[in-house]
């Protein structure tokens, strides 16, 4: 999952939650969650798409 959500931004619904200090976490809106579900089955019929 790392490897496919690593080049989504904010206008593809990631949001970066923030801890303490310099800690923070990658979460993802409705419209990113289903960024990534579009993402995931590009990845299920190509599967080199993201290497």
């Amino acid at each position: 999952m790392h490897e496919i959500s690593i080049g989504l931004d904010t206008e593809d619904g990631v949001i970066w939650v923030c801890g303490i200090g310099e800690d923070a976490i990658m979460a993802f809106t409705e419209d990113g969650v289903e960024e990534l579900k579009n993402l995931f089955e590009m990845r299920r019929e190509n599967p080199g798409l993201f290497e």
